[in-house]
């Protein structure tokens, strides 16, 4: 089923990407708490395609399972995709519960927050440093112009588009300052360990 999908090219039969998705997850229940789980998610990780909500096939780290609150938070971000739950539903309605259909899909991938993200070569000329910046690289506080630092940082995915998003809610308001703080705790803990 997966050798497919290693193609650079995949023709997109909808029953016969739907069927597989459904054998898929019938394997992952056959194998669900068992000895066998992780080297089955390992190889279905590295080898399937999921379809997004704009219309491709994308490997599962790169789409998010859609929940009102991630699609509002994504609202003004282009390159945010979920999976298309609705393309697969067809297959199955009474077979599984979404609940179980989203544990598979996160145990392959699938995102259900916004991902941190390397943020590495921002340039700041000195004089324009921000003052937090300048206490965590206190040799470069010169007002010497040419001199530039490459900063690695790192971002929350589609944090700068949520920011512009003038119509977000308190509940929104509130998931993404706790998903900011739980991944700068993740962040720490080693340093506080």
């Amino acid at each position: 089923v997966l050798e497919k999908y290693k193609q650079d090219e995949v023709e997109i039969d909808d029953d016969i990407i739907r069927a597989e998705f459904l054998l898929l997850l019938n394997y992952f229940q056959k194998v669900h708490n068992t000895s066998e789980e992780e080297e089955y998610l390992q190889i279905v990780r590295e080898g399937i395609l999921l379809l997004g909500d704009d219309g491709f096939l994308k490997s599962p780290n790169e789409l998010y399972i859609e929940t009102p609150i991630l699609k509002q938070y994504f609202l003004q971000c282009k390159d945010a995709v979920f999976f298309d739950f609705s393309y697969y539903r067809s297959v199955l309605v009474g077979k599984y519960k979404q609940q179980f259909v989203y544990e598979f899909l996160e145990c392959i991938g699938v995102k259900t927050k916004p991902a941190l993200e390397e943020v590495t070569n921002k340039y700041y000329s000195t004089y324009t440093i921000p003052a937090y910046i300048k206490e965590k690289f206190p040799a470069y506080r010169g007002n010497n112009y040419y001199d530039d630092v490459i900063i690695d940082d790192k971002e929350l995915f589609g944090l700068k588009d949520a920011c512009k998003n003038a119509t977000i809610t308190k509940e929104v308001s509130v998931y993404l300052w706790n998903e900011i703080l739980d991944e700068l705790i993740d962040e720490t803990s080693d340093i506080r360990a």
